[in-house]
């Protein structure tokens, strides 16, 4: 529908307006992306598998039609030529050779056009742009990698590990004139990349709600953030504990992340996210066509009374033939980075139970020993003690661990 924005004499000044002209276009399938080429001269909108065109100098000729192999997530034009560019469900970015006179003569109808395809992503793309110069085409979707595409020779250069999936990807200018690429991410944060390093520069992010239900209600965690795809696996009961812990050195809390294999470090104060802890690596984006695997969800999290140690638990369900997987893990905090260092892993801490609790004991002075306990449901209470052992880079914490009788 084209609406006019100049209000009807009737309307004019009042609150709610309505405009002088309005007329239909075309219909359309649902539209996924709507957009008008740089010139003036094109509309494009895409819903299914049709990208749908029309000249602004004929909109009452109605759409023409172009089919794509596979349904259409994402469309941008590119800034100085007549082409534009659509992203598919099956991760094809494909050129679109199709804005010329002909489409004046002879629009309403349904045609083939000449197209360019790239392929790289493995899912579907979420996004695309294209550079101000038209020389370079961003895209971006669930592998949380910005991919940047050189037109002229089909070469690619990668932004690796941005932090999340990529949601939108956008262009703008910092303060020295030097182009940045923006990446709105689907954990509600937004990173910068310098187009001149491909490095991050900066990102923003907030306290990130998601997966753990019995936090908040899904319908906040929808509402106010988009929740990662990872976390569709399977999500914790109701009855299950949730990691939260308070670290006093550094003054933030340790809680779930939009991710269950991860832990975020907030500043209560702030409100603002300090980092993430991958306590599980896991592998967040799989082929299409190949099952998804559970990934491992961290079920606990305690901190030590001085602040130097975190104990976390991560469990991943069992899958056809094996077994559950449970890890306990020993942090040390590094006051030089300001981060938790992974120390000591163990396996299966209580074979193959689940951990129900954990606690590290607290200390009446600094030379007592510290010990963590933990509770499993092979119905054993276990004690592990920590040593310290002098190496040649410094200070290096170890773990011994002290089995305790059944209670």
């Amino acid at each position: 529908m084209r609406v006019c924005l100049r209000p009807t004499v009737a309307t004019a000044g009042l609150p709610v307006q309505q405009p002088n002209e309005a007329s239909v276009i075309g219909k359309t399938r649902a539209t996924n992306g709507l957009a008008i080429s740089p010139s003036g001269a094109w509309i494009v909108a895409i819903g299914g598998h049709k990208a749908y065109v029309c000249p602004t100098s004929k909109l009452s000729a109605g759409f023409t039609k172009f089919v794509s192999p596979q349904p259409l997530m994402c469309l941008a034009f590119h800034p100085t030529e007549d082409y534009f560019a659509t992203g598919d469900a099956r991760g094809i970015i494909r050129l679109w050779y199709c804005l010329d006179a002909s489409l004046t003569k002879a629009s309403g109808v349904q045609r083939t056009a000449q197209t360019t395809t790239m392929h790289w992503h493995s899912h579907a793309v979420s996004s695309i742009a294209f550079t101000a110069n038209g020389a370079y085409l961003l895209s971006g979707g669930e592998e949380s990698v910005l991919v940047i595409w050189q037109l002229h020779t089909a070469e690619k250069e990668f932004v690796p590990r941005v932090g999340a999936p990529i949601s939108h990807v956008a262009l703008s200018r910092n303060a020295e004139g030097e182009e940045e690429y923006i990446l709105a991410l689907a954990d509600a944060s937004f990173v910068f990349v310098r187009s001149s390093t491909l490095k991050i520069s900066k990102s923003i992010a907030r306290i990130r709600i998601g997966a753990w239900g019995c936090m908040f209600t899904m319908s906040l965690a929808h509402k106010f953030a988009p929740v990662d795809p990872a976390i569709a696996y399977s999500r914790p009961s109701a009855s299950s504990s949730v990691p939260l812990a308070f670290h006093s050195q550094s003054s933030t809390i340790i809680l779930p992340s939009s991710h269950p294999s991860s832990l975020q470090v907030c500043n209560p104060r702030t409100s603002q996210l300090v980092s993430e802890l991958e306590v599980s690596s896991s592998n967040r984006v799989g082929r299409t066509f190949e099952e998804q695997s559970q990934p491992s969800r961290v079920e606990h999290a305690v901190v030590s009374d001085n602040g130097e140690w975190l104990a976390t638990i991560d469990y991943r369900e069992p899958t056809g033939p094996f077994h559950p997987e449970v890890h306990l893990k020993i942090w040390w905090w590094d006051h030089k980075s300001e981060f938790w260092i992974l120390n000591t892993r163990i396996e299966r801490p209580h074979a193959l139970a689940k951990v129900s609790a954990l606690a590290f004991r607290p200390r009446a002075s600094e030379d007592d020993d510290l010990f963590l306990i933990t509770v499993g449901g092979d119905g054993n209470i276990k004690s592990w003690g920590i040593r310290t052992q002098k190496v040649k880079s410094g200070l290096a914490e170890g773990m011994l661990a002290v089995l305790s009788d059944d209670t």
